[in-house]
């Protein structure tokens, strides 16, 4: 035996270490925060809760009659959905207007590169876990209130209410088109 294997944890030891944590950012949850896109937070990875340095997770609610302002974060994001259905509008960093909106559920993964717009309208009562590049999370923050559609927002509604909005990934040209051009 050297004197680094004296030193150093052994593979068991790291392997408890970890678990302790995964397990902790799960079970010991921070208090509910409200970001200034009009979200409720709630922290479950943080530096504070369970040691993570190079991203963070909290997990978010929202209801129907939330309405969200259009944003962008200077990191990448990952939501998963785990119950509700809500429709997140996406544009590229150039973009000037919303260019996809993907209809998403239980189970479903969403990838927000930094820098694009986005927005999500929700149709059911949603939970989902947001998980950022971002130790701090929210912190990059930036309203684009200039990409805020009320008309489209309430479009969506009408559509999925209707049953005439599948989930997935849809053009915001497809919308354009008469009502039945979403069924599917």
């Amino acid at each position: 035996m050297t004197e680094l294997d004296e030193v150093r944890p052994s593979s068991t030891e790291r392997s408890v270490s970890a678990t302790w944590q995964i397990s902790l950012a799960g079970s010991q949850q921070g208090a509910t925060i409200e970001g200034p896109q009009k979200q409720f937070f709630r922290p479950v990875a943080t530096e504070g809760l369970c040691g993570a340095s190079d991203l963070s997770a909290y997990s978010v609610a929202l209801t129907p009659d939330r309405h969200v302002i259009p944003h962008y974060h200077e990191d990448d994001r990952i939501v998963v959905m785990r119950s509700g259905t809500a429709v997140t509008l996406l544009a590229a960093p150039n973009g000037t207007s919303w260019e996809v909106a993907l209809v998403s559920g239980p189970g479903d993964m969403i990838f927000i590169p930094a820098f694009w717009r986005h927005q999500a309208v929700c149709m059911h009562d949603v939970d989902a876990l947001e998980i950022s590049g971002d130790a701090r999370f929210n912190h990059s923050v930036v309203l684009a209130p200039e990409f805020e559609r009320p008309d489209l927002e309430q479009e969506l509604r009408d559509r999925y209410s209707a049953g005439r909005l599948a989930r997935g990934a849809h053009q915001l040209t497809e919308l354009a088109r008469p009502r039945e051009s979403l069924r599917r």
